[in-house]
């Protein structure tokens, strides 16, 4: 088996500027046609290209239309933070992260409508494994009767933590630290329009 070249070819390099510039420049990723057409290509060479950057680490995607959130390059630094518009836009979140390990859920509920995120929006979570979580932090987890869940998390005690909604309705769950519900840290979030 060939190793994987960490380093872009040319046209890597320009599909990756232009993501970058209309993501930056509009806040939303081009389409597949709209990437095909400016390089003059078929839109399966654009996907081509497109996977080569995801196993490079370069950007996190799903098969869905526009649905691509690049990683940052070293040194851009940056917390997760949103647009004026209020599109969540990746930084230190995802930064050094396995993109195979990268673990996404779609929102089912509003139970953390309160902290912006919405039924709908994908949650993009980095496992516990690699990234401990502290107080406040927004979880993603599998509660013992099989669903997934977002929440924000809070121990309470050496043995104990909480699992907590951020909006009415919804109510707060305490479990014991070695239950194994915690599976990621919520690292970024993609809104679609």
């Amino acid at each position: 088996m060939t190793p994987l070249k960490k380093t872009l070819t040319p046209r890597q390099q320009e599909v990756l500027d232009l993501l970058r510039s209309r993501i930056e420049g509009g806040g939303v990723p081009p389409t597949l046609e709209e990437m095909a057409a400016h390089f003059g290509v078929a839109p399966s060479t654009v996907a081509w290209h497109l996977e080569a950057l995801r196993k490079k680490g370069k950007l996190v995607r799903d098969a869905r239309a526009r649905n691509i959130i690049l990683t940052p390059c070293p040194g851009e630094g940056g917390a997760l933070r949103r647009d004026a518009r209020g599109i969540y836009l990746p930084g230190d979140g995802l930064a050094g992260c396995d993109p195979e390990r990268i673990m996404t859920f779609t929102m089912d509920d509003d139970s953390m409508f309160d902290l912006g995120i919405h039924c709908g929006d994908t949650v993009l979570a980095v496992p516990v494994e690699d990234r401990a979580a502290k107080p406040g932090d927004v979880v993603l987890a599998k509660m013992p009767d099989g669903r997934w869940a977002v929440r924000s998390y809070f121990p309470i005690s050496r043995r104990f933590f909480e699992l907590v909604p951020a909006h009415f309705g919804f109510y707060e769950k305490r479990f014991r630290i070695s239950s194994g519900v915690l599976r990621g840290v919520v690292a970024a979030l993609i809104r679609r329009y």
